[in-house]
């Protein structure tokens, strides 16, 4: 997984990498991505975030915070939102996955580097 912070201009604020081994289904893995961001800001004590992903699975599943399935995935987004819930400024936003490129760079890099080991 790769995360990118960036400022109001677009700036470069912060970027990591984690890399988890399971193989999980694909809304899975970008709701997990999406939890690790919120943690990873939370310690970068960034206050207003607006957090951009390619999954619009994701985005569609956040807008609908009643979404009743009894699914892993939507355990998580519920961890997500209680995670989020002291932060009224936060906002989950689908970008094309163009625009998502140096956090999917990242992450193959992550697993690249993990293989060599």
């Amino acid at each position: 997984m790769g995360v990118i912070f960036r400022d109001h201009l677009g700036q470069l604020l912060a970027a990591a990498t984690f890399l988890d081994i399971n193989c999980y289904q694909p809304q899975v893995a970008e709701s997990l991505a999406f939890k690790w961001s919120i943690q990873v800001a939370n310690q970068l004590l960034l206050p207003h975030v607006v957090y951009e992903t390619d999954c619009q699975d994701l985005t569609q599943a956040w807008c609908m915070p009643n979404y009743h399935n009894c699914t892993y995935y939507v355990v998580i987004l519920q961890d997500c939102r209680q995670m989020l819930a002291n932060s009224p400024h936060t906002l989950l936003i689908h970008t094309k996955r163009v625009a998502n490129s140096v956090a999917h760079t990242l992450s193959r890099l992550a697993f690249a580097n993990f293989e060599r080991y």
